[in-house]
């Protein structure tokens, strides 16, 4: 049986917490009192969940921000071809250095492409100290609609990470992929549930741990 060192395990943990978080309905609707009657429009969506991941964050004790900026050690906005390579919501570590821990996309449709540009920031932090990350990809989906092939993106995580020039410093990232099950219904969205996909650690597949 293969044994995992002291980073899987605290990042296999920390995706246990993220998703039992996530998934709590109390939590949910403290949130957004009117969640359950009302939903949420459809053009509301992803602002709503950015916000909900904000509260997530802060529940595990991170500092969390939203559509932040990849900022290098100089504090300095990185050159422009970044631009559309930043995180829709970052987690800092509360204590110092203050390094970042947790990235996450939030994404319809785009699957393969959110992917990439969670391993290209994992790589920009990795040069820049901030290494041993959870990098989450959400994807939603309506409940009655096709559900997504994964097969792609998780060959292009282990393709990625397996080839990068980086990979020394990035293959301490873990990699959690969960679905966002929506209920369209009357004209609004309601959230149904997070459920784990596919947790991958150096380029391996340990999804079952994730009970």
């Amino acid at each position: 049986m293969r044994t995992h060192d002291d980073n899987f395990n605290s990042l296999i943990e920390l995706a246990k917490k993220i998703l039992h978080i996530i998934n709590d309905k109390d939590l949910l609707n403290s949130f957004y009192p009117f969640h359950k009657e009302l939903g949420i429009s459809n053009s509301d969506i992803h602002n709503f969940i950015l916000s909900y991941l904000i509260l997530v964050g802060d529940k595990l004790d991170f500092s969390p921000v939203s559509e932040s900026r990849l900022i290098d050690k100089s504090n300095a906005i990185l050159d422009d071809r970044f631009a559309a390579k930043r995180p829709d919501v970052r987690w800092y570590m509360k204590d110092p250095p203050f390094h970042t821990k947790v990235l996450i996309e939030y994404e319809r449709q785009k699957i393969e492409e959110k992917v990439e540009n969670l391993i290209i920031m994992s790589e920009d932090a990795a040069l820049n100290g901030e290494r041993n990350l959870l990098c989450i990809l959400i994807y939603h989906v309506d409940l009655k609609q096709k559900q997504p092939n994964l097969s792609n993106a998780l060959e292009l995580i282990h393709n990625r990470i397996r080839n990068s020039p980086n990979y020394n410093l990035i293959k301490g990232n873990a990699y959690l992929i969960i679905k966002n099950v929506l209920l369209k219904k009357e004209g609004s969205i309601k959230i149904e549930r997070f459920d784990k996909m596919r947790f991958i650690y150096d380029g391996c597949e340990y999804t079952h741990l994730l009970t």
